[in-house]
């Protein structure tokens, strides 16, 4: 079942959020409905963060099996 959400009023997941293999970065304090559809859909760990009080996780962080980068 294909289901869609808003990530801070957009429809650009992708800007926001960034995934890997086990895990999920997710702006803080995302309401817990967008959470637990996004965890469940892609069976990963949420973690919650920003980069230096930016929610563009998804734009400012590349993650692979070795670590992450983010961007300043």
């Amino acid at each position: 079942m294909i289901q869609t959400t808003r990530i801070l009023n957009s429809p650009f997941l992708g800007v926001y959020m960034r995934t890997w293999e086990n895990y999920t970065l997710i702006p803080s304090n995302m309401d817990r409905d967008v959470k637990s559809l996004v965890s469940e859909s892609l069976k990963t760990e949420i973690i919650e963060m920003t980069v230096g009080g930016s929610k563009l996780l998804g734009s400012l962080s590349v993650m692979n099996s070795n670590g992450i980068i983010f961007s300043s």
